[in-house]
């Protein structure tokens, strides 16, 4: 099993502030049941939300299947087919801060 680092030294981060892609970020990298996702964050700035493809799609934070706030988020990917993750902050989700990805 594999631990990836959201968006690498950035971190989950404003993308507006970082320059990072997120859905770039995501391309580089297989993952497999077994791996592991560390979202490395200000607590205080953002979110991890779970979502599925609609909220992910509208940047709708209010349905998600998982949030995380605790500033090194781990999610554990156990299971096989599409994850998608948001900020939980509305307008940094519409920024691009927010990767869907292929189990």
């Amino acid at each position: 099993a594999t631990r990836y680092i959201v968006g690498d030294e950035v971190g989950w981060s404003d993308p507006s502030m970082s320059n990072v892609s997120y859905a770039d970020w995501a391309l580089k990298h297989r993952f497999h049941v077994g791996d592991s996702l560390v979202f490395k964050y200000p607590s205080d700035a953002h979110t991890v939300l779970k979502v599925n493809r609609q909220d992910f799609e509208a940047c709708h934070n209010s349905n998600s299947m998982a949030s995380y706030k605790d500033g090194e988020s781990i999610v554990h990917l156990s299971s096989a087919g599409p994850h998608w993750f948001i900020c939980g902050e509305t307008s940094h989700c519409n920024q691009g801060q927010k990767f869907g990805i292929m189990v």
